[in-house]
């Protein structure tokens, strides 16, 4: 059987492939040296990218991540090209389950339930109100009222389910994709925290 590898290609104008260099596009896939980050590719549990970062999540729980970072979007303070996947190394104490990109946003998941956020908030989509923080440089965690399961990240807004079936979300929503009502039953279309929608996934 031949040995697992991971290849990449297409977009690459700010490194998120993963090569070591900058290219417009990558016409042919190429391995991806994991040598210095001592991380097999059959370990490999999930990869995401956003608008010009990518995230490696492995079987341990490590998250790893290269590209665009002028917003702290890969998580790792300093430049704002990461040319290579580096380790998260603020994240080392957490075995973390699941991961995500937004355009220039990131979020994971821990095994407690627990979710961090980095990058652009500058719509509010990791959940803190913007004129508090609009851009975060390293992985946050956000206080939560309960456990979160699942979650996703959009252009400019994102979507939590807790444990026990309730849909968060945060962001902008200039086309409904809060999914949020006010009082006169018109769409909300900006949440700069976390808010609660009337209604229950396991209903």
């Amino acid at each position: 059987m031949p040995p697992i590898r991971l290849l990449s290609w297409g977009a690459n104008s700010h490194s998120q492939l993963g090569h070591g260099f900058q290219s417009e596009q990558l016409i042919v896939p190429k391995e991806v040296d994991l040598s210095e980050i001592s991380l097999e590719a059959e370990n490999i549990k999930k990869i995401v990218g956003g608008a010009g970062h990518s995230l490696i999540l492995d079987k341990y729980g490590c998250v790893y991540a290269c590209g665009w970072n002028s917003k702290g979007q890969t998580g790792i303070p300093g430049e704002d090209i990461m040319p290579k996947f580096k380790k998260i190394e603020s994240l080392k104490d957490e075995v973390i389950t699941d991961i995500d990109c937004g355009w220039d946003s990131t979020m994971c998941l821990n095994e407690n339930g627990e979710i961090f956020v980095w990058g652009s908030n500058s719509f509010g989509q990791l959940g803190i109100d913007p004129q508090r923080q609009n851009c975060i440089l390293q992985p946050q965690k956000i206080i939560m009222n309960e456990k979160i399961e699942r979650f996703s990240l959009g252009l400019r807004h994102t979507a939590l389910v807790t444990e026990t079936g309730k849909i968060l979300t945060s962001g902008t929503g200039g086309k409904c994709q809060l999914g949020l009502i006010d009082s006169e039953n018109k769409p909300i279309r900006r949440a700069n925290i976390f808010t609660e929608g009337d209604y229950l996934l396991s209903e």
